[in-house]
């Protein structure tokens, strides 16, 4: 997908996967109808590419981006690229780094293995992008966090950020002023609000300040805008009222 004029507002599918596996036509009409013309994609519930892109080709729905395991950019790069192109996206993003994983040693490792697979990707078009939680800024070593060394140590033409706001303000961080510092970096922004007691919420019903942090989105050039919700309560009247505050704060 080539980067549109107007950015979109997506969904992330993972927000609905109680719902996909056993009804994924009737739950993807439902999200069009909701308003949604982009989702990103977080697995392909047994499909095939060309299978899933047949799907979301009839019911009117375009990828925007999608979420693929880290395993998979260590031993299958090439698939990678392969599903990317047959499902019509840009965007392939690191989405996740498993407890067992994490450690202080990812400072060192993890940035060069970055700058690889986003230089094989780019060869064929594509671009890649990390999405961050809460535990990037919180592994650190000699006053480096993993976050920092992931944005200060990769090349800036060819990793980027999928900005998590509501896991950047869970660190303690403010999300617009990270989006500010970080610029250009920032290509993709994962929206979803901080609830009072701390856990996720729909957009505009939390804590986070919406006009601060799409002022900085806007100026910084993020390309979409894509609701997540890690454990809505009622999945489809979620991704509406998200959708709905959503569109009516980029206005």
């Amino acid at each position: 997908m080539s980067q549109l004029a107007t950015p979109p507002i997506a969904l992330q599918l993972y927000t609905l996967r109680t719902l996909l596996p056993d009804a994924l036509e009737p739950t993807l009409h439902a999200v069009r109808d909701t308003g949604y013309r982009h989702v990103e994609l977080a697995g392909l519930h047994g499909r095939s590419p060309a299978e899933m892109r047949d799907i979301l080709d009839q019911i009117g729905l375009e990828v925007v981006a999608a979420h693929v395991p880290l395993t998979r950019f260590e031993t299958d790069l090439a698939g990678v690229a392969e599903e990317a192109k047959v499902l019509g996206y840009d965007w392939v993003v690191v989405p996740w780094i498993s407890p067992d994983d994490r450690s202080p040693e990812l400072i060192d490792s993890l940035p060069p293995k970055l700058d690889a697979w986003a230089g094989t990707l780019a060869d064929q078009g594509l671009k890649l992008a990390y999405h961050n939680h809460q535990f990037e800024f919180e592994i650190a070593r000699d006053g480096v966090s993993l976050f920092d060394a992931l944005v200060q140590r990769t090349d800036p033409s060819l990793v980027f950020v999928e900005l998590d706001v509501y896991w950047t303000a869970v660190a303690g961080i403010d999300p617009s002023a990270k989006i500010t510092e970080l610029g250009e970096r920032v290509r993709l922004l994962h929206a979803k609000d901080q609830a009072p007691d701390g856990g996720y919420t729909n957009v505009g019903q939390g804590y986070l300040d919406w006009a601060l942090i799409l002022d900085s989105a806007k100026e910084a050039g993020v390309e979409a805008y894509i609701v997540e919700h890690d454990d809505p309560p009622a999945p489809l009247d979620d991704i509406r009222v998200s959708f709905a505050a959503l569109s009516e704060a980029l206005q």
